[in-house]
């Protein structure tokens, strides 16, 4: 297994013609640095097994993150033949290693009710500060998904 900063190219390859509705700026971030795409690949097969994003900065809305001290994690995924496995924890804790390499302090993920493993696993890593809750509807894979989001932080790194 293998983990490494990906490119656009790479996060469309895992991405395979899903998320259409924000691809672009999810390819224009990556390749301006604003964001970084960490892979993770099966070096048995080649296959890309799973991803986790760092969004340095997010001016409209500095509670996730805020370009000096706290970065947001998102789009955190792994293949469903390797959930379970403990592949998720050393996806995270790399890139929790990168954001303390970057010198920042903080790291905000969220998780919304959409996917009920995702609070319970996110504060079992230490994510356990809520910045914040919302609802609201959004695009998820061509369909519309009213949910319940909560942003979760982990301070210190």
């Amino acid at each position: 297994m293998e983990i490494f900063r990906g490119t656009s190219a790479q996060m469309l390859e895992i991405w395979n013609g899903r998320f259409e509705d924000f691809v672009e700026s999810h390819v224009s971030a990556v390749d301006s640095g604003v964001q970084e795409c960490w892979l993770m690949r099966d070096e048995l097969n080649g296959k890309l097994m799973g991803e986790l994003h760092i969004l340095w900065d997010k001016p409209e809305d500095p509670d996730y993150a805020d370009g000096k001290d706290k970065a947001y994690l998102m789009a955190f995924r792994i293949h469903e033949e390797y959930q379970g496995k403990g592949y998720g924890t050393m996806l995270v804790n790399r890139v929790l290693d990168r954001i303390r390499e970057r010198g920042f302090t903080k790291a905000t993920i969220g998780a919304d009710d959409y996917d009920p493993k995702l609070q319970p696993m996110y504060k079992k890593w230490g994510f356990t500060k809520e910045i914040k809750r919302d609802s609201f509807d959004y695009q998820y894979e061509g369909k519309t998904v009213t949910c319940t989001f909560l942003l979760l932080e982990k301070s210190p790194l």
